[in-house]
Formats: structure tokens, C-alpha cells, sequence
């Protein structure tokens, strides 16, 4: 059986990785189906070793491309979620059999992930139609992701998300027509069944440090298409990577903008630059349209949309500072599916007004009041008798 990744795989090459492939099958893709990797491949049997190196902080490998529905016996417990904290990506591909078992560690290790999968996975089927499978995003704003024709599926198993955790999502789910229905004879504990978009056939995991794990139901979804190419670059960071190339807050009315010293009710604009990283889409300027900033001082005072300005940027447009003075923290947090988590904070020191830029009295400013008119009263006493003297020096 040949691993059905080749030319996928190939497509999302990424220069001096680590690449490590385990399988089920007898015969494994030529090396030179992987240009630019470090690959290493291996049957689940050959392999007794480990992925996470635990003598330090760091794997051994870069990425992981399994394919299986068993865990490797070499395996320590949770060492694929640990090999996803220490910043490694994942590719789990599920092999295409119509009599799927998955181990128990498979289905504990896919719950920390998000995933739901049974032990033995029922099989999609649409209702209305015996062709081949139709699949539909489960998602509207994933074309960072892809924006190839959905593929259709001969045969696929079905898995759901887990809604309670915020970083795992759908990619592609099954057609509202179609169900997954356990089979009559099979137990309840090891099958459920799974309808319309509820069967997901490609999920994903976003991880907080930058690392992502894919799930496909079915390896017929990764053969030779423009879609796989891009599920594949996706897993492999190869794309959907943001940068934050300036983040600052500029003045509106200053001839300085390089300025750094700001008072209350400053008109200001706050800036944010975005590009995209990665082998395929290096550079590409970013706009999302739904971005925002908080200033916040101890808790959030201020929170503004920053919406995409003539220069490629996103800007927020002129505001006025709060009329509070101290250390605020211009904060931008952008947490979206298929992207890289984006979080940077900027200081902004807020200073108050000059006693003599106040628009009224101030009680508070009493001791300015007495200096003034005391410097006005010793003047008074100093210049005046000068005068009265060379005045009677004349008469």
C-alpha cells in the first residue's frame, strides 16, 4: 500500500526540516518526493524510539506525518502532545478502511487535541446520492487556508470537534445529506453516529505557541489536488503565519512624529502593519477587517477597530486620549482559526496637563498660584524702589 502523500508533501517542502514519517504500509514515497526535508520514514513496527528529545527542551524532529490509527508501542504517554508544546507540527492522517479500529491511546491522545473520535468509526454516506462524497467548509473565512475546489471523497470516516476547546476548529465537514451511522450490530460505546456538518472530515488545532496539529479522516482527501497541496502547506506552517512588521501610535497634530511624551486628550492614530510568513505566501501584506486595540490602565478604558488604511497598514484613525494620565498599554490580540496567534503589547505614558495649559482654577495647583504671585510680590519689592530712587536722585 503507498502512503498517498507524495506529491502533496513534495509541494510543501521546507528547507532544512526534520521530517519524520510513521505508517502502517509496507511500501513508503521515494525521497525524493520530499525535496528540501530531512525525512526520515519508518513502519509503526520499525519504530521503537522517540520524538521529543527529554534530556532537553526541544524534538528530535520538526514535523510528524502519521499515518495510522494506532499509537507507535515506543511511544511514552502523551508524547505527541508533548511533541506539539515544544512547537513541532502534526499531520494525522487516518488510512482509508471501511473496518477502521483505533487504540485507546489514538483516542485519548486526539481528545487532547479536540478531536472526537470513536473507537470504530462509522462511515460517511449520503443519503441521496450512492457517487462519490461532497464536502462543504465548515468555516466562511477560511480562504487564507484554501481557495481550491473542495474535493470529493470515496471513502471517508467521520470524527467531531470538541466546541468546548477555543483552539481546535473544522475544516471540512461532510454535506448536510450526508451521515455517519454506526452499523446495527455494532456497540454504542465504540460508534457514534454523525450528521450532516456535525461529521467533520478534516479538523485542525491551532496551538498558542505557534504549532499545529491536522486530523483527515480519510487519506483518499490528500491525493494529488490543488486543496491537498494547501491542507498540507497549512499543517506544515508553510502559510497562514502572521507577522506584526509596526505596531505604533502616531501623532495627528505634531511636526515630531518619532514623539514618545503624550498629555491628556492627545489626538493620536495607533498603526499596525501585517504580513503573512511562510514558504508560500512570504510577505504578503495582510488587512483583516477585524482587528482591534484596547488601551487599558489596570482595565480596559478604550477599545478601537482598526480598519485597513491606503498604505497597506491598519489604522484607527484619529481619537482622543482618555483624560487620565499615567502608564496605559496599547494591547493587540488576534486570535483567529487557521491563523498564528498574534499578541504585542505597546507602553504609552500618558502625561497631565501643565498648570498653565488648564482651561480653571485648580485648588489642587495652589502652590503654582502662591510661587507666581510670590515671584510678582518680590519683584514688585526689588524693581520699585529702584524707581522711586532714581527718580528723587533727579529731583
Amino acid at each position: 500500500m503507498k502512503l498517498p502523500l507524495g506529491i502533496a508533501l513534495w509541494s510543501s517542502a521546507v528547507l532544512c526540516s526534520k521530517l519524520l514519517i510513521l505508517h502502517d504500509g509496507d511500501e513508503v514515497v521515494k525521497s525524493h518526493l520530499l525535496q528540501g526535508y530531512t525525512t526520515e520514514s519508518k513502519t509503526l513496527k520499525e519504530f521503537s524510539g522517540t520524538i521529543v528529545d527529554y534530556d532537553g527542551d526541544g524534538n528530535l524532529y520538526d514535523k510528524l506525518v502519521f499515518v495510522s490509527s494506532k499509537m507507535p508501542r515506543g511511544f511514552q504517554q502523551d508524547e505527541l502532545v508533548e511533541f506539539v508544546k515544544r512547537g513541532s507540527d502534526v499531520l494525522w492522517v487516518l488510512p482509508s478502511s471501511e473496518h477502521l479500529v483505533m487504540s485507546r491511546d489514538a483516542i485519548e491522545t486526539a481528545a487532547q487535541f479536540g478531536f472526537t473520535v470513536d473507537q470504530e468509526p462509522a462511515l460517511l454516506a449520503d443519503l441521496f446520492d450512492n457517487g462519490p462524497l461532497k464536502t462543504n467548509s465548515s468555516l466562511r473565512d477560511l480562504s487564507h487556508i484554501s481557495e481550491a475546489k473542495l474535493p470529493a471523497m470515496k471513502r471517508s470516516v467521520a470524527f467531531s470537534i470538541d466546541r468546548s476547546n477555543p483552539l481546535a476548529f473544522a475544516i471540512l465537514s461532510a454535506s448536510p445529506r450526508a451521515a455517519a451511522i454506526c452499523p446495527a450490530g455494532r456497540a454504542a460505546t465504540r460508534c457514534s453516529s454523525w450528521y450532516g456538518t456535525d461529521a467533520v472530515v478534516a479538523g485542525a488545532l491551532q496551538a498558542r505557541n505557534g504549532a499545529r496539529v491536522l486530523l483527515v479522516a480519510s487519506d483518499s482527501l490528500l491525493q494529488n489536488s490543488p486543496f491537498a497541496t494547501d491542507l498540507v502547506a497549512w499543517a506544515l506552517r508553510d502559510k497562514s503565519i502572521l507577522r506584526l512588521d509596526s505596531f505604533r501610535v502616531l501623532p495627528v497634530h505634531k511636526a515630531d512624529p518619532s514623539t514618545s511624551t503624550w498629555q491628556v486628550r492627545d489626538k493620536v492614530e495607533i498603526k499596525a502593519c501585517l504580513s503573512e510568513d511562510g514558504r508560500q505566501s512570504k510577505g504578503r501584506t495582510v488587512q483583516p477587517l477585524d482587528v482591534q486595540v484596547e488601551l487599558v490602565l489596570m482595565d480596559p478604558w478604550m477599545r478601537l477597530n482598526l480598519s485597513p488604511s491606503a498604505d497597506g497598514c491598519l489604522s484607527s484613525g484619529p481619537f482622543s486620549l482618555p483624560d487620565r494620565f499615567g502608564i496605559f498599554s496599547v494591547r493587540l490580540r488576534y486570535q483567529r482559526h487557521g491563523w498564528t496567534h498574534l499578541i504585542e503589547e505597546l507602553p504609552l505614558s500618558v502625561h497631565p496637563l501643565r498648570n498653565d495649559q488648564q482651561t480653571r482654577f485648580l485648588f489642587a495647583a495652589m502652590p503654582f498660584y502662591l510661587s507666581w504671585l510670590g515671584l510678582l510680590a518680590s519683584s514688585c519689592l526689588l524693581v520699585v524702589p529702584l524707581l522711586l530712587g532714581e527718580l528723587a536722585t533727579k529731583a
